[in-house]
């Protein structure tokens, strides 16, 4: 059993080496970045926010109307 404790601690441990290296591997090249890279970046990460917003309200708006139109069935019956 401790065994098989000390080999999952092992790989818990690389696991987190991997992404603290990740980590420091993206804040380095951010930091390698000009400001106007970075303004681009946060722009075009805004955009795909508000498209996704987008969709999701168009996606609310087709529920509320199938809820709707369940109502009337209701209604009518």
């Amino acid at each position: 059993m401790s065994n098989r404790l000390q080999e999952l601690g092992a790989r818990m441990g690389e696991g987190f080496q991997a992404f603290k290296e990740s980590v420091e591997a993206k804040l380095s090249a951010e930091n390698a970045m000009t400001p106007e890279q970075r303004m681009k970046n946060a722009e075009a990460e805004l955009a795909g926010c508000r498209a996704a917003e987008g969709a999701a309200m168009r996606a609310l708006t087709a529920c509320q109307d199938e809820v709707d139109k369940y109502k009337r069935y209701d209604k009518e019956a």
